[in-house]
């Protein structure tokens, strides 16, 4: 073998170069322009600048979304601005692609009060330096309002905006990954939520049952609080599903899409809403009672108890679980209403 010292010295270098002169001719030496201009197997490098097809795509994708639609509440986003960069690269068959992007939603939201009012807002949702290393999932996104602070508009806003744009992120991901080849990873599969998820048998009407309770302190005033849990607008938008409440004795109401149905058994203003209950996978002859008692702590303070009696003991868990995914949290979220737990 040629060792290291060889390779530095003249002789080395005057070798390479008569094996060079002697080769010349050979068409095996010779790199030839294909008359195709295929790039055999992806050899050599490459790239292509998408840039633009990115942003007219996930503009395409957010613009003129309605993060809600019902007949007292609409919130729509009506402008989309995408800047930044987009490259796929290529090198011996191995696709790659960078991401530098910046995307702000200019967003409108109506909402028809009791009084018969129109109550307008408006304001952005901005996400800043998105690049390809992002998780859709955890995309962060500044929601700002610059008109009508107050009612539900700016609250849903900013819990149906960040779902939208990370939702849409993550679909543009997954196209241009599929559509050029690059290798992923199976997206996880989302587990049902816990109120809405059938347990492992049908629960029967005969078995034995339980009672439990909840106790919550909300930074919101009764009458907020009250409207958020009886005007069917409202537990639309932060269910995102569709609901049915008629806020009378004797009323219906259908929540999750008709998962949680029952009546009104009693209704006092602000202050009490009693109800017969149930899941859709209960036994058909079997209703849970539930009772909502509101009272107001200080200025602005709402204490809010929930007593769920007759509820089968082996769906117990998923229930009490159900109150806390399904209404509290996104209450918190949409409205903006913080609670603690007593």
């Amino acid at each position: 073998g040629i060792n290291a010292e060889y390779m530095g010295s003249q002789h080395c270098r005057a070798l390479i170069g008569i094996m060079a002169r002697v080769g010349e001719g050979d068409p095996r030496w010779i790199v030839q322009e294909r008359e195709d201009g295929q790039n055999v197997n992806a050899w050599h490098w490459s790239e292509k600048d998408i840039s633009e097809h990115t942003k007219k795509r996930l503009t395409n994708m957010l613009q003129d979304q309605k993060l809600v639609d019902t007949p007292k509440l609409n919130c729509t986003i009506t402008k989309v601005t995408a800047e930044g960069e987009c490259t796929i690269y290529n090198r011996k068959g191995k696709m790659t692609f960078l991401l530098e992007l910046n995307i702000t939603c200019e967003w409108e939201g109506e909402e028809h009060n009791d009084e018969g009012e129109i109550v307008k807002s408006e304001g952005k949702l901005k996400s800043l330096d998105i690049d390809h290393d992002t998780e859709p999932d955890k995309l962060e996104v500044e929601v700002s309002v610059s008109k009508g602070k107050t009612g539900a508009a700016p609250g849903l806003a900013r819990r149906e905006g960040v779902a939208l744009m990370r939702s849409c992120l993550g679909k543009f991901f997954q196209e241009i990954k599929e559509g050029y080849g690059l290798v992923d990873k199976k997206p996880k599969q989302s587990s049902n939520s816990p109120m809405t998820k059938k347990p492992a048998s049908v629960v029967s009407s005969s078995g034995p049952k339980t009672d439990f309770s909840q106790k919550l302190e909300w930074r919101a005033p009764p009458g907020e609080l009250w409207l958020a849990l009886t005007d069917e607008g409202r537990v639309a938008a932060y269910t995102r599903s569709a609901a049915k409440l008629e806020p009378k004795v004797g009323g219906e109401f259908q929540f999750l899409g008709g998962s949680i149905t029952g009546t009104i058994t009693e209704l006092e203003q602000p202050k009490k809403i009693c109800m017969r209950w149930r899941l859709r996978d209960w036994a058909a002859d079997h209703f849970s009672d539930v009772v909502l008692t509101l009272k107001e702590v200080d200025s602005g303070t709402t204490a809010l108890e929930l007593k769920h009696s007759n509820v089968p003991s082996n769906d117990m868990e998923r229930v009490k679980e159900g109150w806390t995914r399904n209404f509290w949290e996104p209450i918190k979220v949409v409205f903006g209403y913080g609670f603690t737990w007593e």
